[in-house]
């Protein structure tokens, strides 16, 4: 799901039953997108993944300006690294920027009801986003302004600021003139592409 504009609805993107296909590098790219002014931006539900199964991957979208940026709920996840969130836009959303709700109990879809439970460890990996802050988010004790994160969500560092350089533009008048960008996480570091996700 690439390069669309969703704006005001009750859901911007809504998400269930995701299991992945051995097939595939991802069961899921969004990238791109701008999801703004819904009640929820992207809702996820009922996911299922496996070792050896490709994940989920949701970066460089806008989430901007809803009541909660994105919902994650049920998940059957065997490793935390299956669900990526990254180089995101979450500012502006009113309740949350991202919420992780509780796992407890859920069974696969099409599973046995005995399979056990979602591990308690399952944390959401969603480091080197914007929470519309440079201070980062909001989220139990850690006191961001930025929009407020809760469950199980690991969210440091963050991206903090994006440095112009060269910053003097005079004598900039109709001349061409090359500006570069650099986006600095929490910890100073200079925040690169990710060679997986390209």
């Amino acid at each position: 799901m690439i390069g669309n504009n969703i704006h005001e609805n009750g859901f911007g993107v809504y998400l269930e039953d995701m299991s992945g296909e051995e097939d595939y590098e991802v069961a899921l790219l969004m990238s791109g997108n701008m999801i703004c002014e819904n009640e929820t931006g992207i809702f996820v539900e009922y996911v299922h993944l496996d070792q050896g199964i490709p994940g989920i991957v949701i970066m460089d979208n806008a989430v901007m300006d809803n009541g909660v940026g994105l919902t994650l709920q049920y998940a059957n996840v065997v490793s935390n690294d299956l669900i990526q969130v990254i180089g995101n836009n979450f500012s502006g959303n009113q309740m949350y920027g991202v919420q992780v709700l509780d796992n407890i109990g859920y069974t696969a879809p099409g599973q046995e009801s005995s399979l056990a439970p979602v591990d308690p460890d399952f944390i959401l990996q969603a480091q080197w986003n914007w929470w519309g802050d440079p201070t980062g988010p909001e989220y139990m004790g850690y006191g961001g302004d930025g929009d407020v994160i809760t469950g199980s969500v690991a969210f440091d560092p963050w991206i903090e600021k994006l440095v112009i350089s060269p910053k003097d533009s005079s004598g900039f008048q109709g001349k061409a003139r090359t500006f570069t960008a650099t986006l600095l996480d929490s910890d100073g570091r200079i925040v690169r592409a990710n060679p997986a996700f390209l």
